[in-house]
């Protein structure tokens, strides 16, 4: 459990040490995120689909590029084929997908009031559990924070170019095209026809698998994801919060990051909707719900002046800690998949 911790102490350190973003501050918030990129990275049979991963990596090994597309979802089809072609290992597939997750966090941390205090709070379930046992859904997601990073800059052609990226590491991803209408300043109709468009081709080209998961998910009674409901709490919580105080924020927050938060905030609530018809759909829309806590929790100083600024790392450290004790001390998945921590630096290794 000890690197656990430790990186979440720094991160903590951080949060109250450097809460401005002055050079410095950034330098090292991206050094830190680089130390997170490597730790993801380079692990080990760590997470609870390892054993999957290991057999999809090998399977595709003995495939043409085209066919591997189709084995798994595209780009992770298309990575492990490259990896496989060229003599390396499970391990460059891996720190690739957590570079692609990482530099989502980092760019998206970085557009908040306190950018510490956003990958604090994305420690404990975002990065220890997604990115270190969702392979696939955490490049999606690290493409998905992109994405929201270019409606926070109010480029919605952008948006949609990365959430196709998304959707091409984990078709799930494609559910965040919802957002997109609730998030666009332009409410053009260039722009919505952008979005039908997209969701068209998508549909066109995948429109097969999708069903046939969606299928799986809806009316399988074998499948369901464990945990869901606690994540699902935490995301409304958060929303919450964004409603009550939803009059502050719309004052203080840029529009395109209180839209953010926003859509969010509903997608949140549709979750929790979601889990009366399937509890993995549900997990699934809630993954990329998450970012609403780092958005909110890393502005919620807007809330706060003067002396009682500290609350606002003292509230979400709270909130981030407690998430991760719960976790490592009560998650049965947490001891079999995660504890201890082991790596490898042999990428070729396999």
């Amino acid at each position: 459990m000890a690197y656990y911790f430790s990186l979440w102490t720094i991160s903590l350190l951080g949060s109250l040490l450097l809460p401005k973003k002055t050079a410095l501050s950034v330098f090292l918030f991206y050094a830190f995120c680089g130390v997170l990129t490597v730790f993801v990275g380079i692990r080990f049979n760590i997470g609870g689909d390892w054993h999957e991963y290991i057999n999809i990596f090998r399977a595709i090994g003995d495939l043409d590029f085209l066919p591997s597309l189709l084995f798994t979802d595209p780009n992770y089809g298309a990575i492990n084929w490259i990896a496989n072609k060229s003599g390396l290992g499970i391990i460059f597939v891996n720190m690739l997908c957590s570079v692609i997750f990482f530099i989502g966090l980092a760019m998206f941390c970085k557009r908040q009031n306190y950018p510490w205090v956003g990958v604090m709070v994305a420690i404990p379930y975002l990065v220890f559990v997604v990115a270190m046992g969702y392979t696939r859904q955490a490049s999606a997601i690290g493409l998905v924070l992109l994405a929201f990073c270019s409606a926070i800059d109010g480029n919605g052609k952008k948006f949609l170019f990365y959430i196709v990226l998304a959707t091409l590491f984990h078709k799930s991803a494609a559910l965040t095209a919802l957002l997109y209408p609730i998030i666009n300043s332009s409410n053009s109709f260039k722009s919505y026809f952008a979005l039908a468009l997209g969701i068209s081709l998508l549909l066109y080209i995948m429109g097969d698998t999708i069903a046939a998961h969606l299928s799986i998910y809806l009316f399988s009674d074998e499948i369901s994801s464990e945990g869901g409901s606690i994540r699902i709490v935490m995301n409304i919580i958060t929303a919450l919060i964004f409603f009550i105080f939803m009059k502050i924020f719309k004052e203080r927050l840029p529009n395109p990051v209180y839209k953010l938060i926003y859509g969010l905030s509903f997608f949140s609530f549709a979750s929790m909707l979601m889990i009366l018809v399937s509890t993995t759909v549900a997990d699934r829309l809630t993954l990329y719900a998450i970012p609403v806590q780092i958005l909110v929790y890393s502005n919620i100083s807007l809330l706060f002046s003067g002396k009682h600024k500290l609350i606002a790392v003292i509230f979400p450290a709270l909130i981030s800690f407690t998430t991760l004790v719960v976790w490592l001390n009560y998650s049965p998945y947490a001891s079999c998949c995660w504890i201890p921590y082991d790596f490898s630096l042999d990428i070729f290794k396999s």
